[in-house]
């Protein structure tokens, strides 16, 4: 932690401890301690309250009561040997001296009454008359602690006489209440303890009540009174010893037996509450400010509100388990507000780097003249004006990027962008075609990558070996001839990118396919000558029949003629066209994207089905749903070549069948037909101007219908090759021929 964030977290320790020492910050402390107390459990079943209610008071009339109805509701408790009876009324004037007597008669017979005693607002205390306060068993203060907010929280234990409470607990045998002649006498005002703070219960959850009325007239199970601690006291609302405690609803009014029951039950079970004391507060709440701090200073800007969140949750959930464990309340507010101090003050820290680094940058833009207009550099200082450069400045480099990635996909060879530590950071559409189907290249290690799918070219085995590829990336430039699973060879180059200063910061790697580098040149010399003299045969046709035409020495119709020098003529062009389809092939860059190459094949063959029909021939189509990645345009125009080849050379009255069909992780699309066959070299038809057997120009069986320049099949094995798969040709058995082109096989695409 760095001096200044250290003097910071001190500082705001302190504020936390001062405050926490306060006891608090008043009301809202009272009010967050109220949402952390812990829900209490069941009530107590050995504290019965017996109720002065609105039943009762309708049998027994208007209060105050006779006090012959307070020595019958004892006359029947007696037998029960209830371990105490807390008499929670206030016997300060005179009855008929009958009356009087017979009642103090019955609380010194039953040894087990504790009377009442109350603090006025002057300090004095107001007790019962000296005969009953000498009569009962003891004494008992029933004051409550009134907080700042009108709230009833706690009881004040201690003093003499103690609370009422805690006299109950000692007659039941959890004490000595002392005795209780010549407590209604000479009582001085009593100095109050620490108040003792109370888990009321829920709604639902509180004490056995029995009406007043019920239990004098002996309408009440008598086990539930049996050895039970007895409160006897107020709960209709008309007459006014309610309190406002935290536990109801909406601050309703608790009767004041309720408190007092409540206060016994914490006596009974040792669980009565304690604020902590000034210090322990103190540090408490510094302690809290002081861990956040530091974890502050250890986790990244955008994560400081994990630390406030997390803090807080940690701190209430230890307030919360004080109380319900130890017994011990901690004021949590002080330490809660400095956490969000701390919080915005290191939000406020980070926002205050973030915009010296914004117009740091400002300044090197200025500097430079980076900005494409002076004007659009703000002042420094200026904060609205340096965003918004930034912005139209990320702008400019998401631009970049866009143009850098629809360069790279124009690229016909695969092209990879690597970074320092060789992962992938772009590569091109047709890098993507070849290696897309191993796995995700973006992020991959570039070694590993080209190992699923190349070699050494001076290797053998049926693995890829990856031993050699990563040592291209040391060299400075390198390159080296590598081959696919196919057996192509290309050429594998690894440039180095550097910053201006000079720090390398990775490579730029290419494949070049073989055919297309510069050894390439002498077999386009040889394809052009090739062409220009398939070429010329037709038009050399076409020039001696419009000679013999003017000489007169041809005997056709003008038709006639017209119909064979177009013939001719599509002829030459259908040799330029595939030359062309073939040059593209190699060439261009492809869209690569999914395809259901059953789709293609159907439409491929509903285009030619008016071809097979003139030819006699019928074309069938079936296979499976599978899909590959790919350039719809190119795919089609192989598949067209591949049917087009069989309607050549399939007999008439024959079927063509044509099929899809997925194998593990590769898709095919097959052709057979009923023809003369391939001959002894199938795989030779997919060179440039080669033919087999059915090529053979001027065989017996061969028709117009069969001429060609020998490159449909060589776009047929360009196109699958470039899509990072192959050709295959072979005779069928049976007879005729099978030419087949597979492709890496996907998944279908979602919604596909």
């Amino acid at each position: 932690m760095a001096a200044r964030d250290a003097w910071l977290a001190v500082a705001l320790a302190a504020v936390a401890a001062a405050l926490g020492a306060l006891q608090g910050l008043g009301n809202a402390d009272l009010a967050l301690s109220d949402l952390l107390r812990p829900q209490a459990p069941q009530a107590s079943h050995d504290i019965v309250i017996v109720a002065i209610d609105e039943p009762s008071l309708e049998r027994m009339g208007r209060w105050p009561w006779p006090r012959l109805r307070h020595a019958e509701l004892l006359e029947q408790l007696m037998p029960l040997a209830p371990r105490a009876i807390g008499f929670d009324v206030l016997l300060t004037e005179a009855s008929s001296p009958q009356e009087d007597a017979v009642l103090a008669d019955v609380m010194r017979r039953s040894a087990r009454v504790v009377l009442p005693v109350s603090s006025q607002p002057d300090g004095s205390l107001l007790a019962p008359l000296a005969l009953y306060a000498n009569a009962a068993r003891a004494l008992g203060r029933v004051d409550v602690v009134v907080d700042d907010d009108g709230l009833v929280r706690s009881v004040p234990f201690g003093g003499k006489p103690d609370h009422l409470a805690v006299a109950m607990a000692a007659i039941g045998g959890s004490g000595n209440p002392g005795s209780g002649a010549g407590n209604g006498t000479g009582l001085k005002p009593w100095q109050q303890s620490e108040p003792t703070l109370l888990d009321f219960h829920e709604p639902g959850q509180g004490f056995l009540q029995l009406s007043y009325a019920d239990v004098v007239a002996g309408r009440f199970d008598a086990a539930r009174l049996r050895n039970a601690y007895v409160l006897v006291g107020m709960t209709a609302t008309g007459l006014g010893d309610q309190h406002a405690t935290p536990a109801l609803p909406s601050r309703g009014l608790r009767p004041g037996v309720d408190v007092l029951a409540t206060a016994l039950e914490a006596q009974l079970t040792g669980h009565a509450v304690r604020r902590a004391p000034a210090f322990w507060n103190a540090v408490a709440n510094a302690l809290v400010v002081l861990l956040a701090c530091a974890l502050l200073v250890r986790l990244p800007a955008d994560r400081a509100w994990v630390v406030l969140i997390g803090t807080l949750v940690v701190f209430g959930g230890l307030v919360a388990l004080l109380r319900s464990a130890a017994h011990v309340q901690v004021l949590p507010l002080a330490g809660a507000l400095m956490l969000v101090v701390a919080y915005l003050a290191w939000s406020t820290r980070w926002l205050r780097k973030t915009l010296d680094y914004v117009f740091t940058e400002i300044g090197r833009l200025r500097a430079d003249g980076a900005a494409s207009d002076a004007r659009d550099v703000p002042e420094i200082g200026d904060l609205a004006g340096g965003l918004a450069l930034l912005q139209r400045q990320s702008d400019a480099m998401r631009n970049a990027k866009t143009v850098l990635e629809q360069t790279l996909d124009r690229l016909p060879d695969c092209t990879f962008v690597v970074d320092a530590e060789r992962k992938v950071l772009l590569l091109n559409a047709a890098a993507r075609a070849m290696f897309a189907q191993v796995y995700e290249p973006v992020g991959a290690d570039v070694a590993q990558l080209w190992s699923q799918r190349l070699r050494r070219a001076d290797t053998s085995g049926e693995h890829p070996d990856i031993r050699g590829l990563g040592e291209l990336l040391v060299a400075t430039p390198a390159t080296q001839e590598v081959q696919d699973a196919a057996g192509s060879r290309f050429l594998l180059r690894c440039l180095p990118r550097a910053m201006p200063q000079g720090q390398p910061i990775g490579w730029i790697a290419t494949l070049v396919d073989v055919r297309a580098s510069p050894s390439r040149v002498g077999l386009g010399e040889e394809s052009l000558g090739h062409l220009s003299h398939d070429m010329r045969a037709p038009q050399a046709s076409i020039l001696s029949l419009l000679e013999l035409h003017r000489a007169g020495a041809l005997q056709a119709t003008q038709a006639e003629l017209l119909d064979r020098i177009g013939r001719l003529a599509e002829t030459t062009l259908g040799y330029a066209d595939d030359f062309i389809h073939l040059a593209r092939a190699e060439s261009t860059a492809y869209d690569n994207s999914p395809q259901l190459l059953l789709d293609v094949a159907v439409e491929v063959a509903d285009e030619l089905w008016a071809r097979a029909r003139a030819a006699g021939v019928s074309i069938t189509v079936d296979g499976d749903e599978a899909w590959c990645r790919g350039d719809r345009t190119l795919l089609h125009r192989a598949m067209q070549n591949l049917i087009d080849n069989a309607i050549k050379f399939a007999p008439q009255g024959t079927q063509i069948e044509c099929a899809v069909r997925q194998a593990g992780d590769r898709v095919e699309f097959s052709v057979r037909d009923h023809g003369p066959g391939l001959g002894a070299n199938p795989a030779r038809l997919f060179e440039p101007f080669a033919q087999g057997a059915q090529g053979t120009k001027g065989s017996p069986g061969t028709s117009a219908r069969t001429s060609g320049a020998g490159l449909g099949l060589a776009l047929v094995r360009t196109v699958a090759q470039r899509h990072g798969g192959g050709a295959e040709a072979a005779n069928a058995t049976g007879g005729g021929a099978r030419v087949a082109i597979w492709l890496p096989a996907v998944a279908a695409p979602a919604g596909g």
